[in-house]
């Protein structure tokens, strides 16, 4: 088998890729650390910053400039910048977009699935053990939210697949055992039907793009693999999503319509007031302090006591809450950034393309029905995993460089 070398920064890679389901916040403490030790780098001397993070740090350090002003404009709440920590990764993970592409020299994407598999494997034998084993229902294990839980497992199920091409036969059943299980604990375990949904997005943009950009990977396989996201759909979230989908143009029409029994209905109930909190309120939002509280007085049926949620269950939605269209245009433009890079490269490494295009897809259709971020360990996951674009980009062009002097 071949082996693996890993320099202390390719270290940290592997870390927060294996580490983020299994020991919670701690990935955020240990992010931080290491953005701070890369702004001294940069701090200490001229160094070229990789140009392939550049674009990442840009968007990086509009969002978080986006989403600061538009908060300080709103409402005279003294303690609202609290959600500035929240946000903070934004900003501090600017020097490791511009520097970790060259520090971490040795990442390979075999190591970084290999690295997802150790999460995976593990977080979902302890979701299945605890809700099989002793009962728990919906456990929310090192995160303490089974929601956070369900959406970094199936992002490291997907990030599993990033070494497929470059693993042997016996690893690659191994990828298959860790994909499988990480969506039968979803399923089975933690709950989130959001997050099913993602992996059949990344399912199907994995089969599609890897298809039409590699002679190796043919129409078979793309139909396997929608096939397959077809078949959970229809297992895990069929028989709930069709009545809600029959049923939407009623919820949205209806401007008596207020639902907060089902979890159905409490999101349209929400992603209706968040539209027309957005609409009065469309070029500075309420604050991300309000992202929730912003839209009580836009319900027909007030949501009871018992509900306090802290956003509106939807991506988008809840930075158009949070800050208007520009909020809206920042959160597109981060998404967007490591798939942008990744079709300029023209790269047609399939493991590139499966961190590149087919990650961020999954984490946009989870935001979809979660908000994702607006939660440390959720903000801290998911730019790493966009941090990995730049990062495997360079190494890209770094063997071909070297590979063609």
């Amino acid at each position: 088998m071949q082996r693996l070398t890993a320099t202390p920064w390719t270290t940290f890679c592997y870390a927060m890729i294996a580490g983020a389901s299994l020991v919670g916040s701690a990935v955020t403490a240990m992010a931080l650390i290491a953005a701070l030790i890369a702004a001294l780098h940069l701090l200490r001397g001229p160094r070229d910053a990789a140009t392939e993070g550049r674009m990442l740090a840009l968007a990086l350090g509009l969002y978080f400039i986006v989403m600061t002003v538009t908060t300080a404009l709103n409402g005279p709440i003294p303690t609202r910048f609290i959600e500035l920590v929240i946000i903070s990764p934004f900003l501090y993970f600017i020097p490791l977009a511009l520097l970790l592409p060259a520090l971490a020299a040795d990442l390979t994407l075999r190591g970084l699935g290999r690295a997802a598999m150790v999460g995976t494997l593990s977080t979902s034998v302890l979701a299945l053990v605890a809700t099989f084993g002793f009962g728990i229902y919906r456990p929310g294990l090192a995160t303490g939210n089974a929601n956070v839980v369900s959406g970094i497992l199936i992002l490291q199920s997907g990030l599993c697949m990033a070494g497929w091409w470059q693993a042997g036969r016996r690893e690659r059943l191994l990828i298959v055992v860790s994909v499988v299980l990480g969506v039968l604990a979803v399923a089975l375990s933690t709950g989130s039907r959001g997050a099913l949904i993602s992996g059949g997005a990344m399912v199907i943009a994995g089969g599609v793009i890897i298809a039409s950009r590699t002679k190796q990977v043919g129409l078979v396989t793309v139909v396997s693999m929608l096939s397959v996201a077809a078949v959970c759909g229809v297992l895990f979230g069929g028989p709930r999503q069709v009545p809600m989908l029959s049923d939407l143009t009623k919820m949205i029409s209806d401007p008596g319509f207020g639902d907060w029994a089902t979890s159905d209905g409490m999101r349209m109930t929400m992603y209706k007031a968040a539209l027309a909190t957005i609409t009065d309120h469309p070029w500075l939002g309420v604050g991300m302090h309000q992202r929730f509280s912003g839209t009580l007085p836009y319900y027909a049926v007030p949501p009871p006591d018992y509900i306090d949620f802290t956003h509106v269950h939807n991506l988008i939605l809840t930075h158009g809450v949070a800050g208007g269209l520009p909020a809206i245009a920042a959160i597109l433009l981060v998404v967007a950034a490591p798939v942008v890079m990744t079709l300029r490269s023209g790269t047609r490494d399939p493991g590139v393309l499966w961190v590149g295009i087919v990650l961020p897809v999954g984490f946009f259709a989870l935001g979809l029905t979660e908000t994702v971020l607006f939660q440390d360990l959720n903000t801290t996951f998911v730019l790493f995993v966009f941090l990995l674009t730049p990062v495997v980009l360079h190494q890209t062009k770094r063997r071909t460089s070297l590979a063609n002097p």
